[in-house]
């Protein structure tokens, strides 16, 4: 009985940590976008890219804060403590080259960025530095779009296809501010009509909505048949 009831509060404490944490990285950078001036949600699509992970088996992704990547193989921990103690593990081991939290910043490549592995894993700490390199790189470059590139590297064939992943991430994050949500197995979209619950009680109504990617060709051969019709 003893080992059940462990279990049970061994998993209910991991799936609590998973709903607490999971907007730790998009609200530190929410501040840090405004206070950086940074175009709004690009920092949001880079950290969903650099350290996205789904919450309890959801299509849900988000930024966590306590991931690290080494050497290439990407390891996420259901708390900070976990991960500095790894950190500093590896460190000891002589491996340097580990990116860190919600923004992945590397240490071996940015060994002054931080004043300790504690603070390079806070969210707002972390988030604060990548804005600062990420208008560095702005600033060098004159391009958001090559430092969004040279964020990742400044190899061509790796920062062309990192790019493209943040910009269609940037897509998702606009849509979803917008209130629309992308249903990946019926690949169609929905938007949530919103209604101010306290004067109107009716539950959030959906419609259909088609982006011009993914819109029926019917509708273009339509409109095509509608211009020949009034030509003629």
């Amino acid at each position: 009985m003893k080992a059940i009831f462990f279990i049970f509060f061994l998993n209910f404490t991991i799936f609590s940590n998973l709903y607490a944490f999971q907007n730790a990285c998009s609200n530190a950078i929410k501040k840090i976008e405004l206070e950086e001036r940074i175009p709004r949600l690009l920092m949001q699509a880079i950290s969903v890219v650099e350290s996205g992970r789904s919450v309890s088996n959801s299509e849900h992704i988000c930024a966590w804060p306590w991931t690290l990547n080494v050497e290439g193989k990407g390891e996420y921990y259901p708390t900070k403590q976990e991960a500095v103690d790894r950190v500093k593990l590896l460190l000891r081991q002589g491996i340097k080259s580990i990116d860190v939290g919600c923004m992945q910043i590397n240490l071996a490549y940015h060994p002054d960025a931080f004043k300790n592995i504690e603070t390079a894993l806070d969210p707002y700490e972390n988030a604060r530095y990548a804005a600062k390199f990420l208008k560095q790189l702005m600033e060098e470059k004159k391009s958001w779009s090559i430092a969004i590139g040279h964020y990742h590297s400044r190899l061509q064939p790796q920062y062309t296809s990192y790019r493209k992943r943040v910009y269609d991430q940037w897509n998702m994050e606009r849509l979803k501010d917008s209130g629309i949500h992308i249903d990946k197995k019926r690949r169609n979209i929905t938007q949530t009509t919103r209604y101010n619950w306290l004067f109107n009680m009716r539950p959030p109504v959906k419609r259909q909505v088609y982006p011009p990617t993914i819109a029926p060709k019917r509708t273009f051969f339509f409109m095509k048949n509608m211009n020949n019709k009034n030509k003629s």
